[in-house]
């Protein structure tokens, strides 16, 4: 049997009603960085805005199959946001990496690799509306803003073997479930500093927190 909407019992999909199809798994991503749209399969140059095929001699970004890598990046620029993608994202990180504008993800965000990550932002420092996995790798957060957390996840926060540092102006690392593991965390913040509302799990992690309001708050 065939349905109008189609699709989901195996029928071709109508090509003239694919806008209205709502499935993520149609979403195509667009990924900017430093204010460049990257293309699939193309590289940014620390300090450019053009996009080339062929990897550059000193730190680049990368983009590919929805993995962003970067190695040595260096983003002159100061944005608000440093990074954006309009869906899932997984970055590996390799070298020392600094961008001057957070990371905004619409979906999930995937970190990894053996790298650091230093990010100064205005607001946000690392953001998506789902899960955030964070593992392998250095991150240090500088948020100067004081209405939003600098580590933000709309659903989980999990990380695996990482070394974070976070100071904000407003809440450290807030999510519904924050979930450490294997991890070295110090958070400096004029808020919160790890706010979890349903809870905060911690595993075999070492966190210190110097907070104004509240060092961990779980509901």
């Amino acid at each position: 049997a065939s349905t109008d909407d189609g699709g989901l019992d195996g029928t071709e999909l109508d090509p003239s009603k694919l806008a209205t199809y709502n499935f993520v798994q149609f979403r195509t991503s667009t990924l900017r960085i430093s204010g460049v749209t990257l293309p699939d399969r193309m590289y940014l140059a620390s300090g450019s805005s053009t996009p080339v095929a062929v990897e550059p001699a000193e730190g680049y970004a990368y983009y590919k199959d929805g993995v962003l890598t970067l190695f040595n990046y260096d983003d002159s620029a100061c944005l608000d946001y440093g990074i954006v993608c309009t869906n899932d994202l997984d970055i590996e990180v390799y070298g020392m990496n600094r961008l001057h504008g957070g990371i905004y993800v619409e979906n999930s965000l995937d970190m990894d690799g053996s790298g650091e990550l230093k990010i100064t932002a205005p607001f946000y420092g690392l953001e998506c509306q789902f899960f955030m996995g964070i593992r392998n790798i250095t991150v240090d957060l500088t948020v100067t803003g004081t209405d939003t957390p600098a580590i933000h996840a709309g659903y989980q926060l999990f990380t695996e073997s990482a070394r974070i540092s976070v100071v904000s102006g407003g809440t450290g690392v807030g999510a519904e479930m924050v979930t450490l593991g294997n991890t070295v965390l110090a958070v400096d913040s004029a808020g919160y500093g790890i706010f979890g509302n349903q809870e905060v799990l911690l595993n075999n992690s070492y966190v210190t927190v110097d907070a104004d309001l509240c060092g961990v708050y779980a509901d």
